[in-house]
């Protein structure tokens, strides 16, 4: 009763009282919510695309205990990375970036850092609402790993967690850790969806969810929505969870590896 007299009182004003708690309203809240379903053992999350920490600054506060591997290509970005880090003795630094395969490829250093890609800035972009942010000032090259090998090499079997934020290349990112997401290996996973054109190359939102769903990802929202001028949806995280059903595989031997992108 107390609860619809708040309601008539506010609505005539432009608000709506719902509680806190509710499923869908809060990101890391949600995470957490869903990660405490998986298993109870120690967590471990990677963190592609660290940047300068900003995830992992969130995330050692969320989820103290875990165990957290940061991917970082950028130099500068990473020496950032390491300052966030240190004092954390569950951190792993990687200076590299993950995709489809292993290898050695050009990365974007663009205007503001938390654009720079490996794939280059798309000729949209350049006249867009992010502009003076995506304008490329400098190429490099950076080593490329993926993260089935990753995995296999640090004995790593189970992820609570695999957040990218890889500026158009998250695709690529799942792509080169089709063995642990078949296997059903990683419980989580969350990535930065862009629906305008800002890279050439990048992985479009029906091409994440296709890939996911055909090894039985569930979609579980979005969340953080970015808006432009004329309000169109821009880029937003995306969360996926694994099937419910899927027995707890953590402890099995590691699947076969294989890169590539298929």
């Amino acid at each position: 009763m107390h609860k619809k007299l708040i309601q008539a009182a506010l609505r005539p004003l432009g608000y709506y009282l719902r509680s806190t708690k509710h499923f869908g309203d809060g990101y890391w809240q949600d995470l957490v919510t869903l990660m405490a379903k998986q298993h109870s053992g120690a967590k471990v999350m990677f963190d592609v695309g660290a940047h300068h920490g900003e995830t992992l600054a969130a995330a050692k506060e969320k989820l103290p205990l875990a165990t957290i591997h940061c991917f970082e290509p950028d130099p500068e970005s990473f020496e950032i990375l390491r300052s966030c880090a240190a004092g954390f003795q569950t951190v792993r630094l990687h200076p590299m970036a993950l995709g489809a395969a292993p290898g050695r490829a050009e990365f974007h250093r663009n205007s503001e850092s938390m654009t720079n890609s490996l794939l280059p800035t798309s000729t949209a972009s350049l006249v867009g609402d992010y502009a003076e942010l995506t304008l490329t000032k400098e190429v490099i090259v950076v080593p490329i790993e993926t993260l089935d090998a990753i995995c296999a090499r640090e004995e790593i079997h189970w992820i609570d967690l695999l957040k990218t934020d890889c500026q158009g290349y998250d695709l690529m990112v799942l792509q080169g850790g089709r063995g642990m997401i078949a296997s059903h290996r990683i419980g989580l996973i969350t990535c930065e969806v862009i629906f305008d054109q800002e890279y050439d190359g990048q992985g479009r939102f029906h091409e994440l969810l296709g890939f996911l769903d055909a090894h039985g990802y569930i979609f579980m929202g979005f969340y953080n929505m970015a808006r432009n001028r004329q309000n169109e949806c821009t880029f937003c995280d995306a969360i996926f969870s694994r099937p419910s059903q899927t027995a707890d595989s953590k402890d099995a031997p590691f699947p076969k590896h294989e890169s590539g992108a298929a």
